[in-house]
């Protein structure tokens, strides 16, 4: 059985893309703690993890999800193999999901003044995985470091 489920902070911008055949597919990474101790230098061990969602949960992230905002992911690990522009081949797990539920209110960014914050615990599921067909991605499909800042975790 292959069934991952994450709770963490979004820690990347929400990238939203379209296949060839116009099926919506986004992509962000998660923050992770690791355990509820903080280390020798007064931070949480945090693990980032690669996620993928298609079709209207897609959507539905692009449209409620930003950096920082507390989310459940419930899916399946994948290996995706892809090349970069220099055509080197690359290989990494991503976690294909089939539900996301926002766990806190979303925090309104100025350039969404639309947007109602009284969203708080919605789930999304996946009906299709759509995971099939090939798209091409914009620079890099994978935008997340490991070296993020810990002035970035939002934890």
């Amino acid at each position: 059985m292959n069934l991952v489920v994450l709770s963490g902070r979004v820690s990347t911008d929400i990238v939203l893309r379209y296949t060839k055949k116009g099926t919506s597919v986004v992509s962000f990474d998660i923050a992770v703690r690791k355990s509820f101790t903080k280390d020798a230098e007064g931070n949480y061990p945090t693990d980032f993890f690669h996620i993928v969602a298609w079709n209207k949960l897609a959507e539905s992230c692009q449209k409620n999800l930003i950096k920082g905002r507390m989310v459940l992911v419930k899916g399946s690990l994948a290996n995706d193999d892809y090349k970069d522009e220099q055509g080197t081949a690359h290989k990494k797990t991503i976690i294909k999901a089939v539900m996301v539920e926002f766990l806190d209110s979303r925090k309104i960014p100025l350039a969404q003044p639309t947007a109602s914050p009284d969203d708080k615990d919605q789930t999304v599921e996946a009906t299709a995985s759509g995971s099939t067909e090939s798209f091409t991605a914009t620079p890099s499909p994978y935008q997340a470091s490991l070296d993020i800042p810990d002035e970035e975790i939002p934890f």
